[in-house]
């Protein structure tokens, strides 16, 4: 069994965006936005088709450079990091579109997300020196409890091109909490899903959080589901920000029904 873990109930800010921008040619997808995570949240971004969602991710994880602007985890300065040092500081992130490795096997894949907490050296892994073999066996481990968790524990022999869409969205979070996040990046994760299972991914994203202590940022079109599941909302439109705050708060904002929940 994964240790459960009570959620922080000393909130602080863990994730910090600051001024940020990025300019693709003479169009400014995101402009001047900021704002603040606090530690152990369910914080939800939302707007529009086109509003800079996605392309907010891509700079919090280091996918797309910055134009101009800081992202923060803690004290922490991401901004020029690739995305593989982000990840390992502790950002992991799924996709709106599922990004497995089609030919490998479940384990396969969630072994990749393990990696990073590995140890490294040539000779080391060679010789199979003590450090390396116990730290095989509590990956080992690790990536059955993981399976387990989401599902999957007793098909880690299936490639993860034969898994039905639901299996490999379950897959994907699997590889991304194997990297041991503080702040898990969730983009549109109940895209293509029916209302019973949207109810269902809701109350996984909770046991998320609570059970493994983690900060959850999430992409969603779904208003019911965001309204109902996330602690405080962004609201996105045309690359800028109009305003954050409780459910509540946003939806009786008169510029978010306008720009968005208005045309729902």
């Amino acid at each position: 069994m994964l240790p459960s873990h009570p959620p922080n109930i000393y909130p602080s800010p863990l994730l910090r965006v600051e001024n940020l921008c990025r300019n693709f040619g003479g169009l400014r997808a995101v402009n001047q936005v900021s704002f603040q995570v606090q530690r152990g949240e369910i914080f939800g971004l939302i707007g529009p088709n086109g509003a800079g969602k996605t392309t907010a991710f891509n700079l919090i994880t280091g996918l797309i450079p910055v134009s101009q602007g800081n992202i923060y985890l803690s004290d922490r300065l991401l901004t020029g990091l690739a995305p593989h040092q982000i990840a390992a500081v502790g950002v992991a992130r799924t996709f709106q579109n599922i990004r497995l490795f089609q030919d490998l096997t479940v384990w396969q894949n969630v072994l990749l997300g393990q990696h990073l907490h590995l140890p490294g050296g040539f000779w080391a892994n060679l010789w199979q020196l003590k450090p390396v073999r116990v730290a095989e066996y509590h990956s080992q481990v690790k990536i059955q409890s993981l399976l387990d968790w989401v599902g999957l524990g007793d098909r880690p022999n299936s490639l993860a091109g034969t898994l039905a869409y639901g299996d490999q969205r379950r897959l994907e979070l699997a590889r991304a909490l194997a990297l041991e996040p503080q702040v898990l990046l969730l983009d549109e994760p109940a895209a293509g899903m029916n209302p019973n299972e949207k109810k269902e991914l809701s109350n996984l994203i909770r046991r998320l959080q609570r059970e493994f202590d983690l900060t959850i940022v999430l992409i969603e079109h779904h208003v019911p589901l965001v309204m109902g599941l996330c602690d405080r909302i962004a609201v996105l439109d045309f690359g800028e920000l109009i305003t954050v705050g409780d459910p509540a708060t946003v939806q009786q904002n008169p510029a978010v029904i306008e720009a968005y929940l208005g045309a729902l």
